[in-house]
């Protein structure tokens, strides 16, 4: 009586729901066996959101690797200001 079966999915963090969809889809099948349909359409919507989300933060991430290893190879004297400035205007005029 406890409850723990989804492994306290409504205490998690934001972040966290980007590994429970398994979880949430759960949820929303049995939300749907018991004819809550509008709720287990909230569930659907908040996994879409997670996936969207995902497609989104992946393509933003690799696009900004380069400037991240920029950044990091100059904060450690791998490389030059000239270079890095060379490579953040690159980024900059790309998009």
């Amino acid at each position: 009586m406890s409850g723990g079966s989804f492994n306290y999915l409504y205490n998690s963090d934001v972040c966290d729901l980007f590994n429970r969809i398994d979880d949430l889809s759960t949820i929303g099948r049995i939300l749907c066996d018991e004819g809550y349909f509008d709720i287990s359409y909230d569930i659907l919507k908040l996994i879409t959101f997670i996936y969207y989300s995902q497609i989104k933060l992946d393509r933003l991430f690799n696009r900004l690797i380069p400037v991240l290893k920029a950044v990091e190879f100059f904060d450690s004297s791998d490389i030059n200001h000239d270079e890095l400035i060379d490579i953040l205007n690159s980024y900059k005029h790309a998009e």
